[in-house]
């Protein structure tokens, strides 16, 4: 199986997808961190959000420190949308809570701009830095 349920909230991609994305650490709650805008005037962005994110949040068990955590690019959401068995908000594998809506990646498309993917139908598109979209987290694998 490409997904191992690492029984600690966290989900390793053990096959990744044309060479890329293996052993790819991603957070099994894919709700937990809500939502966020990619850059906020004030208060919390997507950013801090995933990067304050630590072991006991989110079901996570793994011990896992705060700045252990990212967004994933824009590469990493296609490589998780990708191949085989691929992750949709109606194939969730071994994840729980995928949304069929729009996830940030940490890609940046311009100054005004941030790539987001639809977990719907794993496309990616653009929205201005200040819309709220989910936020999922990974990490590279040990």
């Amino acid at each position: 199986s490409r997904w191992c349920d690492n029984g600690d909230g966290t989900v390793t991609d053990m096959l990744g997808y044309n060479g890329n994305g293996i052993c790819l650490v991603w957070l099994q709650q894919a709700d937990c961190l809500g939502t966020q805008p990619w850059v906020a005037s004030s208060g919390v962005d997507a950013h801090t959000r995933v990067f304050q994110l630590e072991d006991g949040q989110c079901g996570l068990s793994d011990g896992s420190g705060t700045g252990e955590w990212s967004l994933p690019t824009a590469g990493q959401m296609l490589i998780l949308t990708r191949g085989t068995d691929p992750v949709r908000e109606y194939w969730m594998r071994a994840f729980t809570g995928v949304q069929d809506t729009d996830y940030w990646t940490s890609t940046a498309t311009s100054i005004s701009y941030a790539t987001r993917i639809d977990m719907g139908s794993g496309l990616l598109g653009t929205s201005t830095r200040s819309t709220n979209h989910n936020l999922w987290a990974v990490r590279y694998g040990n």
